[in-house]
């Protein structure tokens, strides 16, 4: 009968104390019954005495495993050797044999005290209990030739055969029930009937051995010749038994470690348990230098573990070395290593993760008929942390891949994806009456600092607000770059006005300026708002709806602004527009009409500025500064312009013709300011006009110059050496200064209509017109002031001694036909009036 500890995994043992109590008393009870029966002692049973003993030792060691079906049977042959010893010597020789073969395993095994107890108390009451049954039946048999009476003697040892068996089997069920969870009867039924049958084949080979040895002493040297052959043959069958399956199993496993891996992104216990019974070990624990202990033991073990990476174990194993060794090695540190574990033997390979050792894998104390660990246990173990590293080395690939997948590269950031995942979690846990509110930032310097400076200082400033806007978010987690130049968050508010109140604690967060490549840059931003649940359920809504608000910002030059429905309902339109924007410059329906720009000295009409207007036959009027910036993005730009300097030069050569001999002011996009071909085009719509080149000035912003100056200086260089005027518009709102101006090739400044339109009422305004006025005069150039509305401002512009000026104290932006008509009424050759309506003379620019 097998032994509750003969195999790994066994369950612990330390309740059992009970139980083998009861069997040494059972044992004690029986002694003196056992010493009365049987056959007086002789001196041949002493040989016989010790040949039991040897088979004791054999059977108990090692067990005979048959496979069938897939199923392994066990075969144990403790019975074969008891129903011998019930004829070949006295009882308590019999006893004694039992006791001295547990003793001496367990000294060799070197395993639980509690085991070896039970282990030697279970052979002891097998052998007791069977005595009496057999020696009750068979009755007194005072010599070997009294043997005839085959009947009664087989009977009596089947007999103590089923009892013992049986007996054996209900205490082994007894000690599994008081550490685990109790079987149902059915199941014990089942698994009793193997034990029983096994049990009793062995008592027959047992029967034929004694037959044998009664019919010819001699013939006991043939048995031993044939149990030899049969002995040496089953252990190359179990040993290529086991060999298949340990390779079954290890590739299970390895298998289950990258799955595993893959879905917990951890190592199961599990698996470790698994590794622990593949190689009959009594504890499996993985260590990594910088992560601790795992480990999984038999039930009736909790061995020490030394003391982490300290020991001698685990030093050899970072320099990746394998140690195989016991309380037998020559090395004193690895047995002090082993003695501070409390272990006999250990087997410990290096876990390496891309070449480099971060720990190891080991088992301790081998169980089982072998009591060693060999070298085929290192290969198989050195094996598995392959596998193992493969396997981790595997899942930190995928972290990281799924890291990159959900951040920004450059901030550290998480992505949009990442941002509406965690927004859609967020929401999950926002109660009925909780507002959260989503904050989308614009960063208005970022294109510029790009642009100028480069992209390394765009990417040094985009990581400096990106730690300036998690440092003054309310939860760091739940910010994230959203696009190059947004970067959005999300958190819980009382109220709107909490959430306004926090986009404005952003701003002032970016308000400090950042020193970016040696130069201080003011940041800014503008900042949408959207909150639930007030502008939508879900993160994708509030997302796009917060970003229509932020747009509306950037358009009303407004720092914050909620939304409004009204903002989301451009955006569709945007889109239909670039579809119909270049219809509509394909089919020539778009119309240019012309703004007049007057000399103050001498009250000179000196030329006009053409703007684009676009009718739209479902919208009406479009105006320039929606239709504009979708052309600038989606490439419509480049045939716009061109079609606005085609017209605008064919409409001044007619009016040329008729004695009005003006200047045309165009504007140009930075798009087109880039192109290599625009000189070029620029030079053919002059010469398919006829008119001169110096009758043309092309209008410039400052960003787009300041945009790229090593591409469009050179740009400029040539249009001035064509004839070409070049006019800077927009002046005083963009990052250039009139030092800056002296690179250029430029001839006018048109200052910006947000100062000259309030330059009367405002100190500030005033001051700066008078400054772009005063120096504009030593750098010889023109300056243009839009934006004139009122008498005051052309009084004031004329004391300042401004040069031009436009707006709608002159004229609205006119139709061709209607500034024909403009022309007629206003003009008179050659003499000038006086008042705002006073006549204007035409003259050449």
């Amino acid at each position: 009968m097998p032994r509750p500890a003969a195999e790994g995994g066994a369950p612990s043992l330390a309740p059992s104390r009970a139980v083998t109590l009861g069997l040494i008393l059972l044992v004690v009870a029986l002694l003196p019954a056992v010493v009365r029966t049987g056959t007086p002692w002789h001196e041949e049973h002493l040989v016989l005495g010790l040949l039991v003993l040897a088979g004791f030792v054999a059977a108990e060691a090692e067990q005979l495993h048959v496979e069938v079906r897939r199923h392994s049977f066990a075969f144990p042959l403790t019975e074969l050797v008891l129903v011998v010893g019930f004829f070949l010597v006295p009882p308590w020789v019999l006893l004694v044999a039992g006791v001295l073969a547990m003793a001496g395993l367990a000294l060799v095994r070197r395993g639980s005290v509690d085991k070896a107890l039970l282990n030697a108390a279970l052979l002891a009451a097998e052998v007791s209990v069977g005595v009496v049954i057999f020696n009750a039946v068979a009755g007194s048999l005072p010599a070997r030739a009294e043997w005839g009476e085959a009947e009664r003697l087989w009977g009596a040892a089947y007999l103590a055969l089923v009892v013992v068996v049986l007996g054996a089997f209900a205490v082994v069920s007894l000690v599994v029930r008081l550490v685990q969870p109790p079987l149902a009867l059915r199941q014990v039924v089942q698994a009793s009937v193997p034990a029983l049958v096994t049990g009793l084949f062995s008592g027959t080979l047992g029967l034929l051995v004694v037959l044998l040895i009664s019919a010819s002493p001699w013939s006991t040297v043939g048995l031993v010749l044939v149990v030899g052959v049969l002995v040496v043959a089953y252990r190359s069958y179990g040993r290529r038994l086991q060999e298949h399956k340990d390779l079954a199993e290890l590739y299970q496993l390895t298998r289950e470690v990258s799955t595993t891996f893959a879905q917990q992104g951890v190592l199961d216990p599990a698996l470790l348990e698994r590794v622990r019974h593949l190689l009959r070990a009594e504890v499996c624990q993985l260590w990594i230098a910088d992560g601790g202990l795992l480990v999984v033991t038999a039930a009736d073990r909790a061995p020490q573990h030394g003391t982490g990476g300290k020991d001698e174990v685990r030093r050899l194993v970072m320099e990746g070395q394998s140690v195989l060794t016991d309380t037998r090695s020559p090395s004193a540190a690895l047995r002090a290593a082993l003695a501070a574990r409390r272990v006999r033997e250990v087997l410990a390979v290096p876990l390496r993760v891309q070449g480099e050792v971060v720990g190891s894998l080991e088992v301790l104390d081998r169980q089982g008929e072998r009591f060693h660990f060999v070298e085929g246990d290192r290969a198989l173990l050195e094996t598995l942390a392959v596998h193992l590293g493969v396997a981790q080395e595997n899942t930190r690939l995928v972290g990281r891949l799924r890291h990159e997948a959900y951040h920004d590269p450059l901030t550290g950031l998480p992505n949009r994806r990442a941002f509406v995942e965690r927004l859609d979690a967020a929401l999950q846990g926002v109660g009925r009456d909780e507002l959260l509110a989503v904050l989308v930032l614009d960063l208005q310097a970022f294109k510029d600092v790009n642009d100028t400076l480069g992209r390394a200082a765009g990417d040094a400033l985009l990581v400096e607000v990106a730690h300036r806007v998690r440092e003054s978010a309310p939860d760091p987690e739940a910010v994230a770059r959203l696009s190059s130049d947004e970067i959005g968050l999300f958190t819980g508010v009382p109220d709107l006005e909490a959430a306004q109140a926090a986009a404005a604690r952003m701003q002032a967060q970016l308000g400090t300026p950042v020193r970016i490549a040696g130069v201080e840059v003011e940041v800014g931003a503008v900042v949408g708002i959207a909150v639930h649940p007030d502008h939508g359920d879900d993160a994708t809504t509030l997302l796009q709806r917060a970003d229509a608000a932020m747009y509306a910002a950037k358009r009303t030059s407004r720092g914050v602004l909620a939304y409004l429905p009204v903002m989301e309902a451009s955006s569709p339109r945007r889109l239909r527009l670039v579809t119909e924007l270049r219809r509509a410059v394909e089919a020539g329906d778009l119309r240019v009409h012309y703004q007049p720009q007057v000399r103050l000295a001498g009250s000179e009409l000196s030329g006009l500025e053409a703007l684009v207007r676009w009718q739209h036959p479902e919208h009406g009027i479009v105006p320039p500064d929606e239709f504009i910036p979708v052309a600038e993005h989606t490439g419509v730009i480049g045939p716009l312009t061109q079609f606005v300097l085609q017209t605008a030069l064919a409409d001044l050569r007619d009016w040329g013709r008729r004695g009005h001999h003006f200047g045309m002011s165009v504007n140009i996009s930075v798009r087109s300011l880039l192109d290599p071909g625009f000189v070029e085009e620029v030079g053919h719509a002059l010469a398919a006009s006829g008119v001169p080149a110096e009758r043309l000035t092309l209008e410039i912003t400052e960003s787009s110059v300041m945009s790229d100056p090593e591409r469009a200086v050179p740009v400029l260089e040539r249009l001035r050496d064509m004839g070409v005027r070049l006019s800077v518009d927009d002046f005083g709102i963009g990052h250039s200064s009139l030092t800056y101006l002296r690179r250029l090739p430029v001839t006018e400044v048109k200052i910006d209509r947000s100062f000259v339109s309030t330059m009367v009422h405002s100190p500030e305004d005033l001051a700066i017109v008078r400054a772009v006025i005063d120096l504009s005069e030593p750098l010889g150039l023109t300056v243009v002031a839009e934006g004139v509305e009122s008498e005051e401002t052309r009084l004031e512009l004329t004391r300042l001694g401004c040069g031009v000026i436009q707006g709608y104290l002159l004229s609205r932006p006119l139709a061709k036909v209607d500034l024909d008509r403009w022309l007629e009424r206003r003009t008179v050759a050659g003499r000038p009036g006086s008042g705002p309506d006073r006549p204007l003379r035409v003259v050449s620019g």
